[in-house]
């Protein structure tokens, strides 16, 4: 009787690890992210998660692109978290004109995209799209740095901050010039997911460390802070966190003002798996305001 009442306990307890590793990965809940974070802790290697694959991917020429004046060409460095990588559902056809700088080297912008975390797509390449419709530029480059998941606190360490940078350095060696780190980050820090107390100070200290980088580094920041909390009944807006992005926009001379992805929360917008990511739809429409807030970034700032 014993060892029949230990073997159910112990087959009980396995069927509800499994579904709370189930329930964890699916809805993305504190569970999964420290276990996440546990595994970044052990492996520690920069590349970890992120899309490299490179063999079937369009590689440009070098010399080519160093050919093409600087007026003439956009060049972008993206930062945050999931928003700013392949975790949407964008569609569209290659463009030639757009680029993904990745590793040193040039490729024609496909999904996903490389450098970035995720496994589908992301916005970048509409806004690519975009960008050469509606201006005279002849190319866009862009280059990822953000990770997944991570809180502003998360993406001043180290672990995150180093690989962000070293991609900065490398971009703006090749090209003579970034234009714009284009930065998307607030969902982690919704008040229903993790405290944001000290949003601003964590802000302060990512921005210095941009600045000891590269004294002219400009980023456009999106205001961001719409989470389901893992609840798709009760999906929250967290103003508190908004009004700080927006002190931060107003008290940093070289940081501006990008897009409300928070105006973006119909069903329609995001996909039905976790109502956080963008939805094709969404996808297409904050590509379309990203690029907006860009010409807009560009026409104050000749």
């Amino acid at each position: 009787m014993k060892k029949f009442i230990k073997a159910l306990s112990i087959s009980i307890l396995i069927i509800i690890s499994m579904g709370i590793g189930v329930y964890s990965g699916y809805y993305k809940n504190s569970i999964y992210y420290a276990f996440r974070d546990v595994k970044d802790l052990v492996y520690k290697k920069p590349l970890q998660g992120r899309y490299t694959l490179t063999s079937k991917r369009i590689l440009v020429s070098n010399d080519q692109l160093k050919k093409i004046p600087r007026n003439d060409l956009f060049v972008f460095m993206t930062y945050g978290q999931s928003h700013t990588l392949n975790s949407t559902r964008a569609e569209r056809m290659i463009n030639e004109n757009v680029i993904n700088f990745f590793n040193g080297k040039n490729y024609i912008y496909d999904d996903p995209s490389l450098g970035a975390s995720g496994s589908t797509s992301s916005i970048w390449g509409l806004v690519g799209d975009k960008l050469l419709n509606k201006t005279k530029c002849s190319k866009v480059v862009f280059a990822h740095g953000g990770y997944g998941g991570r809180t502003i606190e998360k993406l001043c360490k180290k672990s995150n901050f180093d690989y962000f940078a070293q991609n900065y350095i490398d971009l703006k060696k090749f090209y003579g010039h970034v234009d714009a780190i284009l930065f998307h980050q607030g969902a982690s820090n919704n008040t229903n997911r993790n405290r944001h107390d000290e949003y601003e100070k964590y802000f302060h200290k990512l921005i210095s460390k941009i600045d000891s980088m590269d004294t002219s580094a400009r980023l456009i920041m999106a205001k961001s802070s719409y989470n389901t909390n893992f609840n798709r009944e009760q999906p929250t807006i967290d103003t508190a966190l908004t009004l700080k992005q927006n002190k931060i926009i107003k008290r940093y001379t070289n940081v501006f003002l990008g897009p409300n992805a928070d105006s973006l929360i119909d069903k329609e917008h995001r996909i039905s798996q976790d109502d956080i990511h963008f939805s094709k739809l969404g996808a297409e429409k904050l590509s379309t305001i990203w690029t907006e807030r860009i010409i807009r970034f560009f026409n104050k700032n000749k």
